[in-house]
């Protein structure tokens, strides 16, 4: 089942499913795996330090 992605909101998703990538039908069913929420925070730490041009 594919989540719908007007619910999905936030930098802390957008991290989540950013980390998701390398194998996503993996990490759907394990959300809490040690290695996804490794990705996942060093994907949040770089988020903050991107400049996003206007």
């Amino acid at each position: 089942m594919q989540p719908d992605v007007r619910l999905l909101t936030g930098p802390d998703q957008a991290a989540l499913l950013a980390a998701m990538i390398p194998n996503p039908r993996y990490y759907q069913t394990h959300l809490n795996a040690r290695g996804l929420l490794k990705r996942k925070a060093i994907i949040a730490v770089r988020m903050g330090q991107v400049y996003v041009p206007k």
